[in-house]
C-alpha cells in the first residue's frame, strides 16, 4: 500500500468548531472495487478534496458524520459517484441522523436504488470482495 495524498500539513492546527475535518480519510481499491471511509468530515475537507483533484470514485461510500448535512454537497457526491452508501448511525439517536436531504441527495441519482444503508436498520454491514465482484451481509 502507497500514500496517495496527504491533504494536510500534520503540524496545522485544527479549532474545536472544525475538529472533524481532520478526520482520517482512506480510499481503499482492490483491483475493481473501492471504498471511500470518510470519517467525520464537513464540506471543508470534501472541497480541499475536490480542489486537490485526487481520485475519489468509489463503489462503496461510508457516509461523513452519521450523514449530517454537514457533509455529502452534490458536488463531491458526485466525484465520488458510489454503488452503495453506507450511513453508521443509532436508532432513535438525539441528533436525528442521517439528515433527510442528505439520504436524498443519495438516492436520487447518486446511489443506484435503494443501496442507501443505514446500520439503524441493517444492524452490521459487512462487505468482502475477489476485486472484481462485491458481496454484503447484514445483520438484519
Amino acid at each position: 500500500m502507497t500514500r496517495d495524498h496527504t491533504l494536510t500539513n500534520r503540524l496545522e492546527r485544527w479549532t474545536p468548531g472544525i475538529i472533524n475535518n481532520s478526520s482520517v480519510v482512506l480510499r481503499v481499491a482492490y483491483g475493481e472495487v473501492s471504498f471511500l471511509l470518510t470519517g467525520d468530515i464537513e464540506h471543508y475537507a470534501e472541497s480541499a478534496m475536490l480542489a486537490s483533484g485526487i481520485n475519489l470514485a468509489s463503489m462503496v461510500y461510508k457516509v461523513p458524520h452519521h450523514g449530517s448535512d454537514t457533509s455529502s454537497a452534490q458536488e463531491f457526491l458526485d466525484a465520488v459517484a458510489p454503488t452503495v452508501a453506507v450511513i453508521s448511525v443509532a436508532v432513535e439517536n438525539r441528533f436525528r441522523y442521517p439528515d433527510e436531504e442528505v439520504v436524498a441527495r443519495l438516492r436520487h441519482g447518486v446511489v443506484l436504488d435503494n443501496n442507501v444503508l443505514l446500520t439503524s436498520d441493517r444492524g452490521d454491514i459487512q462487505f468482502t470482495t475477489d476485486g472484481e465482484k462485491l458481496w454484503m451481509d447484514t445483520e438484519r
